[in-house]
């Protein structure tokens, strides 16, 4: 579970809304080719399971980024895909716990496991990561709350949401926390998309640009997931459940300790509009399955949910508003 700062600041969802493209000096875009290599790359990973009647969609022409589609009629004895826990980028898959300091990372997990989930992913943002893939896909730019300017943040004065950024708590954490480690193991992040001087320090301004939008995609991407269990413990969970349960007063420190955060591939590129609901991704002891909730036809988005959640909430963790959360509207 997230520490006081990491709850108030970078919050835990269930989907993200989209992903940005990269687009070239000569004015084209890899977005297509970046789709088609992570598909390939999550097809090719050891117990992965995709549907072949569904496919990522191109939504910019919509004002979004990337969706997944179906291609022929889907019901709810179809499973969408599913995702085994090692192919989940948590911190206990990454290489930095697996291989190189897990002990260190122990450590961070233990007292600050949201910047041990951002340290890992800085660290995958280097060109020969096993993730490369994924990362490729995933946002560079954010238009939540977190990243908009004094005048744009004047427009919402009055509503309690502004006192909810925690822009600069986050950003002092990332120089006390993440920064000294960095530089202690400073060998491991040269090829990373942090910034060194020419004597070899580490560029602070870099590391601030970089954990923001890692933080970001962790909130806007990731997911609560039951710790593996043995089968028969008790049911599975989907996302929603685990995430409203996490979300209570009074949840005591072992049932916390039942989830994870992660960020699973594909699911992420589901969508989320309330009203609009017709997956869910539900819990294993040894994997993640997005299934059906209801008969779905051909060429239809598939579309996860974010819970009840106010659209000043949707504001501040993703960026975006829509009317079918207006009826969890509160007054604050």
């Amino acid at each position: 579970m997230a520490d006081e700062m990491d709850i108030d600041t970078y919050t835990t969802s269930t989907t993200a809304p989209s992903a940005d493209y990269c687009a070239n000096n000569d004015g084209t875009d890899d977005f297509n080719a970046l789709s088609d290599a992570f598909m390939a790359w999550l097809k090719a990973r050891p117990g992965i399971t995709v549907n072949p009647n569904i496919a990522i969609a191109d939504l910019r022409s919509e004002g979004a980024g990337r969706g997944v589609v179906t291609t022929v009629p889907l019901t709810p004895t179809d499973t969408l895909f599913s995702i085994p826990h090692s192919s989940v980028l948590s911190v206990s898959t990454s290489f930095l716990t697996t291989t190189h300091i897990p002990d260190t990372m122990a450590k961070l997990n233990s007292s600050h496991p949201w910047m041990a989930l951002v340290l890992a992913l800085i660290y995958e943002t280097r060109p020969d990561s096993e993730w490369k893939p994924y990362i490729d896909i995933l946002p560079r730019e954010f238009d939540t709350l977190m990243f908009w300017s004094k005048d744009e943040l004047s427009e919402l004065e009055g509503c309690a949401v502004v006192g909810k950024v925690g822009k600069e708590e986050a950003e002092e954490t990332f120089r006390e926390v993440l920064a000294p480690l960095i530089r202690e193991h400073s060998y491991l992040f040269k090829n990373t998309d942090l910034k060194f001087d020419i004597n070899g320090d580490l560029i602070e301004s870099s590391l601030i640009t970089v954990a923001h939008r890692m933080a970001s995609c962790i909130m806007s991407y990731s997911f609560d997931i039951e710790l593996p269990k043995p089968e028969g413990v008790a049911p599975s969970k989907s996302s929603e459940e685990a995430d409203n349960d996490s979300d209570e007063d009074g949840d005591s420190d072992e049932e916390e300790k039942k989830y994870y955060k992660g960020l699973v591939p594909l699911a992420d590129l589901l969508n989320a509009d309330f009203p609009l609901n017709n997956a869910r991704l539900f819990h294993h002891p040894d994997s993640l399955s997005m299934v059906p909730l209801r008969d779905i036809p051909a060429n239809t988005l598939l579309y996860n949910d974010y819970g009840p959640l106010p659209r000043s909430d949707l504001l501040r963790r993703y960026g975006y508003l829509t009317l079918g959360h207006a009826k969890f509207d509160v007054v604050e």
